[in-house]
């Protein structure tokens, strides 16, 4: 709920990860230290003797729309390089660094008829996100950084961390006469995760162990949790023990623990 009166505290962001190449080269960030290079290339506009931006000399410099979505939530940046190749037959990797190397499709009964001609892709990400307060996110391409022709198609979609923690990415890839390949550099931005709320963010990065990172894992992805939702309602259920637990009017008493005789 948006508020004239306080002004809402900040969403406070983690993303974990236990692959050093990730953590140290290619963070999370906030979208204003990523603004595409092209648009930083762009002179400076104008104003005219009346104060205005000249319209004939004007440019994106002076786009609102732009300058404010760079102003709001996180840019996920590519980890690592690749070289995709797409037939008419499918696609395969020409090139992609281990150990993050070993992406997939889903069925394609999963969408039915929609994006016929194309060929799906998964990204899976070496990063695992968490935000405690519920607050969704909007999850969609950075367009502004994918203006080569052949840049995927990434998919859209609300995310929650506080139920989940996954950031892979989904894309579509466009089925051509003739093959063609699509490459991605290390650190390019991929996705925009736009916070639907007017709190400000704050992001930090982790290096974990790999032990820890499964374990991390394991909270978001218990063994027969089934699908997201029964997930939410685990998650949902411990958060109102544990509220009903600091409520409870005995919480204060302290009992000895039990010693052998």
């Amino acid at each position: 709920m948006f508020s004239i009166f306080k002004k809402p505290a900040k969403l406070e962001v983690h993303a974990y990860s236990n692959w050093e190449p990730a953590y140290y080269y290619t963070p999370i960030v906030k979208a204003h230290n990523l603004l595409p290079q092209w648009w930083r290339d762009l002179p400076v506009v104008g104003r005219n003797r009346w104060g205005f931006h000249s319209f004939k000399n004007s440019n994106m410099k002076t786009c609102q729309g732009f300058i404010d979505l760079y102003k709001h939530g996180l840019m996920l940046t590519y980890w690592n390089d690749l070289v995709i190749t797409v037939t008419k037959e499918g696609w395969h990797q020409s090139f992609q660094y281990e150990p993050y190397g070993k992406d997939g499709s889903h069925p394609s009964q999963q969408w039915g008829s929609a994006f016929a001609g194309h060929h799906q892709i998964k990204l899976h990400s070496p990063w695992i996100v968490q935000e405690k307060t519920g607050t969704p996110f909007l999850f969609c391409p950075a367009m502004w950084h994918l203006e080569q022709a052949n840049s995927p198609k990434i998919m859209t979609g609300i995310v929650n961390f506080k139920y989940q923690g996954q950031v892979n990415i989904n894309m579509f890839l466009p089925i051509r006469e003739e093959p063609y390949e699509i490459r991605i550099s290390r650190g390019t931005p991929l996705v925009h995760l736009i916070p639907l709320s007017d709190q400000s963010i704050d992001i930090q990065n982790h290096l974990m162990t790999t032990e820890d990172f499964m374990l991390l894992s394991k909270k978001f992805y218990p063994q027969g949790s089934g699908t997201y939702f029964d997930r939410m309602r685990l998650i949902k259920r411990a958060d109102e023990h544990r509220e009903a637990d600091q409520k409870c009017p005995f919480s204060w008493l302290k009992f000895p623990k039990k010693t052998g005789d």
